[in-house]
């Protein structure tokens, strides 16, 4: 079994209840980081979190000033690394998510990734989990019963129905160029060489390419995704390129 250690910097972010919710089966362990002051918890929270029983704990700093939360967080991922990786057989057995939108986390997570773990820095567990909620679906329009009608002549039916298949042919592109990971490994493979070099070039470049409506995080879930695909590989903020070919 695969364990998932969830790392919240609870001085940098509150996860809600309901996130908090999501969490349940013996695979997760919770650890949450907080401050000297920070000893009151929202009842919601609390009720959320007893389900885990022992497999959630409350890690309290006692010292105060700049990043020494941060500090803390690090250290304690270091112990659990080396736990797992003086197992033999189960080097791999682990992966770790940081709850937290400080970026200090970042270079610490990509020297995780090289020791063959999976290590992640997000804003929230649904993007640790991958649970994003899929949009609704639409609902059927009712069809309506119409008298029915002669049929076209030959001629008139093959004029409107070139409009027709004309748009049923743009439909397949016209969905494909919707999905934000096609829109960017396209532009990539049209940029050859001249493709970024550094992780944050390649931020910059997706977000020029997906408009504002992509936020920060969101860009750093679709390079996650990237990575995942096997599309790239980041190494101290290094970008390599690792994409299966495509027609330019």
């Amino acid at each position: 079994m695969t364990l998932t250690y969830i790392l919240i910097d609870f001085e940098n972010l509150q996860p809600q209840a309901g996130d908090l919710c999501l969490l349940r089966g013996d695979e997760y362990r919770v650890r949450i980081f907080h401050g000297v002051h920070q000893n009151k918890f929202d009842v919601g929270m609390y009720k959320s979190l007893q389900p885990l029983g022992d497999r959630v704990e409350l890690i309290q700093s006692d010292r105060q000033g700049p990043d020494v939360l941060d500090f803390h967080i690090s250290c304690y991922l270091g112990r659990l690394l080396q736990e797992h990786l003086d197992e033999k057989a189960a080097a791999k057995g682990a992966r770790f998510f940081v709850i937290s939108r400080d970026k200090g986390f970042d270079s610490l997570l990509v020297h995780v990734r090289t020791l063959g773990f999976e290590a992640h820095r997000v804003a929230t567990i649904q993007a640790a989990l991958g649970t994003h909620a899929a949009p609704p679906a639409r609902k059927a329009a009712a069809k309506k019963t119409v008298p029915a009608r002669k049929a076209p002549s030959a001629k008139k039916a093959a004029v409107k129905t070139a409009p027709a298949a004309k748009a049923a042919a743009r439909a397949p592109a016209k969905k494909a160029a919707e999905d934000p990971k096609q829109i960017v490994l396209d532009s990539l493979r049209r940029m050859g060489e001249k493709r970024p070099g550094k992780r944050k070039g390649l931020e910059h470049h997706i977000e020029s390419h997906l408009g504002r409506k992509f936020d920060f995080d969101a860009v750093r879930e679709l390079i996650a995704e990237m990575e995942r695909a096997g599309w790239l590989r980041i190494t101290d903020n290094r970008v390599e390129y690792t994409m299966p070919k495509g027609r330019r």
